[in-house]
């Protein structure tokens, strides 16, 4: 017999912060940081088409207590925008070709469990 229901309770805090610097010469970055913490009745049931799977006595939601496995307890993000230097005209052929040109990037940083990666191929 399989029983589908919906219920638990789910409690979530975090720490977040942050910082945004621009410089001259078009440089600017973002640097941000998040401490997390949750913790479930019902643990590890959040995966599969209809949830995961409840493992002992499910009249003592204190039994089932813990960190959920989805989670990134830390987690470090920075991105950065520079602004190449180009022509001065930039309405002239040179200008529209080779101004406004930007260099970017993002650096993620986190911990948890590892991430399963798929690929799922159907036909030709």
């Amino acid at each position: 017999m399989q029983q589908i229901e919906s219920s638990g309770a789910y409690w979530y805090n975090a720490l977040l912060v942050g910082l945004n610097k621009r410089f001259s010469h078009g440089l600017q970055f973002q640097v941000s940081y998040s401490f997390t913490r949750d913790l479930s009745t019902d643990a590890l049931t959040t995966n599969g088409a209809n949830g995961g799977e409840s493992i002992g006595n499910q009249d003592d939601p204190r039994q089932r207590y813990g960190p959920e496995s989805f989670v990134r307890p830390h987690r470090f993000i920075t991105n950065f925008t520079y602004q190449l230097p180009g022509p001065k005209d930039l309405h002239s052929f040179k200008g529209q070709a080779l101004g406004g040109w930007n260099l970017a990037g993002v650096i993620t940083v986190q911990s948890g469990h590892p991430l399963t990666l798929t690929y799922n191929h159907f036909g030709r």
